[in-house]
């Protein structure tokens, strides 16, 4: 094998699911946030591990259009002149997060997609035999987890939603069709993506790494829906060496014309995807009350109870003992003074730029291998 290099055979296949908004699918934006990752992904293995051979190919996932090919001249049709730029923001949001009636849609785009990208490497590198990944952003993390959840094989046993679990515990299948990928999924990484965990989930083998900034308005943890009673902070991910951090002196910057603007447009989006996610989960049904102990981080009651943590894991309520899923990202200088909505768009859409997060990928891959890692 040839150490870090991305035009051979990959190791590891990563699958990359773009969240809310038009910017993916025009002006070569998706196709420069994969590079991003990718490019911030060989120069780390380069770095920090030279000496191994391990590879990493990101592959761009692009589902957007799919919903605009049914619904974009319509609402387009109906849009308003005034604020040309702000209105077409909107719509795309909309479109997004209110995609319950284009759901099936989603799916079958992403999932047909990802069989031909996967089919296409193993025809150009027949010796492929690694690993396929999901890494999703917003919704993007939540389609990538729908899909992984309906991934089940005979030997995975039985799904949740099958077995018979106490009245908190119960699961529900989605009310949507997944078709089975013609690959297994070992990890996925969901980025700023509030998902239920409480109504379904992949098998065991599927690992999940729920990441969220500490300032995304659309960070939630998933460990409390496994045991409500867990009390342990989220896994704080490596932080690469950067300059000094500056203290908040409160000196707060903002833009003050832009704002408002900022600030009402990011409380309709992070209360729509999050008052509506079911909508977003493409007609899975909540039960009223079982998401009541997911709240943000930093407001979090620490609880006192009994709960079983061994291993770095934890008993879960169904009798099954799960890894770690939640992971934070630490906060960034340029925090300590930018106003809280900059922060908030900041965090939310900028992790496929950030490089803590392409380590903690390179370290959770060289796990595989029972490699040490620095």
């Amino acid at each position: 094998m040839i150490p870090n290099n991305h035009s051979n055979c990959s190791d590891h296949l990563v699958f990359f699911i773009h969240g809310m908004g038009q910017q993916y699918e025009k002006y070569g934006n998706l196709q420069h946030h994969v590079s991003t990752i990718q490019k911030n992904t060989t120069n780390l293995l380069s770095s920090r591990y030279p000496e191994k051979n391990l590879r990493v190919k990101y592959i761009p996932i692009e589902w957007h259009s799919e919903v605009q090919k049914r619904v974009g001249t319509d609402i387009l049709k109906s849009t308003l002149a005034t604020v040309p730029n702000v209105r077409l923001t909107i719509n795309d949001w909309l479109l997004d997060n209110f995609s319950k009636p284009h759901g099936q849609y989603i799916i079958d785009s992403v999932c047909k997609q990802c069989d031909v990208a996967y089919q296409n490497h193993k025809l150009e590198y027949p010796e492929f035999d690694g690993h396929v990944h999901f890494i999703g952003f917003s919704l993007g993390g939540i389609i990538a987890y729908d899909v992984a959840s309906m991934q089940w094989f005979n030997q995975d046993g039985l799904p949740p939603w099958k077995n018979k679990l106490t009245s908190e515990q119960t699961c529900q299948m989605p009310d949507i069709s997944v078709p089975q990928l013609q690959f297994k999924i070992r990890y996925v990484f969901t980025c700023g993506s509030p998902i239920d965990y409480i109504q379904y989930r992949p098998p065991l083998r599927t690992r999940v790494y729920n990441i969220f900034h500490p300032f995304d308005p659309l960070g939630y943890r998933l460990e409390p829906m496994i045991n409500s009673d867990y009390i342990l902070e989220p896994v704080q991910i490596h932080r690469l060496k950067r300059l000094p951090k500056i203290p908040n002196l409160g000196i707060r910057s903002s833009i003050a014309g832009a704002k408002p603007l900022l600030q009402s447009i990011w409380q309709y989006v992070s209360s729509s995807v999050t008052s509506n996610i079911q909508e977003v989960r493409m007609g899975t049904k909540r039960k009223e009350g079982d998401n009541d102990d997911i709240t943000p981080i930093h407001k979090r009651r620490k609880l006192t109870h009994d709960v079983s943590v061994t291993l770095g894991g934890i008993q879960g309520k169904d009798g099954l003992s799960y890894p770690r899923t939640d992971y934070v990202l630490s906060e960034n200088m340029i925090d300590a003074y930018a106003s809280e909505w900059i922060i908030a768009l900041k965090s939310h859409f900028r992790y496929w730029a950030n490089r803590d997060l392409a380590l903690h990928m390179i370290k959770v891959f060289l796990s595989d291998e029972n490699v040490a890692l620095h």
